[in-house]
């Protein structure tokens, strides 16, 4: 009974991402989407619980300039559980040691993404953030990129209805 109750304290201590993979960033498309070269293959990772401005938002540039700035042709680790609805690996980056998701919130590159995430560190990372205005909450009235996808997705629509 030990030797049960044992394994099953150490399958729920088990770490959420079980899965690893290492390469080196070889493009990085806007604040929390990438490309990573690993062993020969593209693989294309979508940055976990943070969502950052869209490329033609505002902010959109500056946060995919950091991302660049932190990780771009450096050697990465993923951790992820599976790939996404686009075929894309889901995951938390590190590189040199930290933890570039959470780096992206922390320095107001990008929000946590609260839709798909509830990690407390997240939660804190962009309330302090907020607090401080730093990045993109030095606008107050910066738009969060999930609404803003789904005005531009609305927008096209009205487009495609109206014969444009």
């Amino acid at each position: 009974m030990k030797i049960i109750s044992g394994i099953i304290l150490l399958l729920c201590l088990f770490p959420a991402f079980a899965l690893e993979i290492k390469g080196r960033v070889i493009k990085v498309s806007d604040g929390d989407t990438i490309k990573v070269l690993v062993d020969g293959k593209e693989e294309k990772i979508r940055l976990a619980k943070i969502d950052a401005p869209e490329s033609k938002q505002e902010f959109g540039y500056q946060s995919t300039r950091y991302l660049a700035y932190l990780i771009y042709r450096k050697e990465v680790i993923v951790k992820y559980t599976k790939k996404g609805k686009y075929h894309r690996i889901i995951g938390v980056v590190y590189c040199e040691g930290q933890e570039i998701n959470l780096l992206m919130v922390r320095n107001g590159y990008a929000r946590h993404y609260r839709h798909f995430d509830n990690t407390a560190e997240y939660i804190e990372a962009e309330r302090k953030a907020k607090q401080e205005r730093i990045g993109l909450w030095k606008n107050d009235r910066a738009i969060d990129p999930y609404l803003y996808r789904k005005i531009e997705k609305l927008k096209k629509q009205q487009k495609k209805k109206k014969g444009f």
